[in-house]
């Protein structure tokens, strides 16, 4: 089965967060190592990813966010119930299934 190509916008996030990721850890003066072995992750692991190369799993993602203190601010940027959209959306009754 051949691989799907990556919308453009899905791509250039990826090298966003990526580039992000580097530049916390450059500025907590924190080496690869210290970073992956805090992750669980190899060095080469991290690097790549810090590289925009590899398409690594969540559960690998967030060890990496973790590791740098910014796993708890993602999770929370997620939270729709605070969303005025998410608050719209929990006043709303869930539809069920018709058999």
């Amino acid at each position: 089965m051949p691989k799907t190509k990556r919308p453009l916008a899905v791509q250039r996030q990826i090298t966003q967060i990526a580039r992000d990721v580097r530049e916390a850890r450059l500025l907590q003066r924190l080496p690869q190592r210290v970073v992956a072995a805090r992750a669980g992750v190899s060095v080469q692991t991290l690097a790549e990813f810090e590289r925009g190369e590899s398409n690594p799993s969540l559960d690998v993602m967030l060890r990496i966010l973790r590791a740098l203190g910014y796993a708890d601010a993602v999770v929370e940027a997620f939270n729709y119930r605070e969303t005025p959209s998410g608050q719209f959306l929990i006043g709303q009754e869930i539809p069920q299934r018709v058999r």
